[in-house]
């Protein structure tokens, strides 16, 4: 065997990288940055609104799409709309969720409500003002209608 076999595994010694030197001095180039978490999000996307291009967060595009869907029947589009809103609203939550979330159905109504149903039924057969006296609460009349 000599000093300078070539074969199987044993490359030429002159074709071979001197010590300390690189097959690729650059290195691997490094990758684009990807947009992450929160950064997808507000990332411009153009968008057509009345027949016009216009850029808007990627979190507006996607929420108005949401609401669209849900407005047409997506019964799942609607629950996720509601839950958004119900964790993020800072105002005062309405009369109507509120008493969903405490376990009411949304078709039984509260004696208030009965009684508010009750006066605009008078008023608008024009039977209020003479019969709203002689109600007694509690009761229900059966009006002509």
């Amino acid at each position: 065997m000599s000093k300078n076999e070539v074969g199987y595994k044993k490359p030429p010694k002159h074709s071979q990288f001197p010590p300390g030197k690189s097959g690729n001095p650059k290195g691997r180039p490094k990758a684009a940055k990807s947009p992450t978490g929160h950064e997808v999000f507000d990332q411009l996307v153009t968008v057509f609104q009345k027949g016009k291009p216009k850029k808007i967060p990627a979190i507006d595009a996607v929420l108005t799409q949401l609401l669209g869907d849900a407005m047409k029947g997506d019964h799942k589009a609607r629950k996720l709309a509601l839950d958004i809103w119900a964790k993020g609203s800072t105002k005062a939550k309405s009369p109507s969720l509120a008493a969903l979330s405490a376990g009411q159905s949304p078709f039984d109504l509260s004696a208030e409500d009965e009684a508010r149903d009750q006066d605009l039924h008078l008023r608008s057969s024009g039977l209020g003002d003479q019969t709203r006296g002689h109600l007694r609460q509690g009761t229900v009349q059966t009006l002509p209608w």
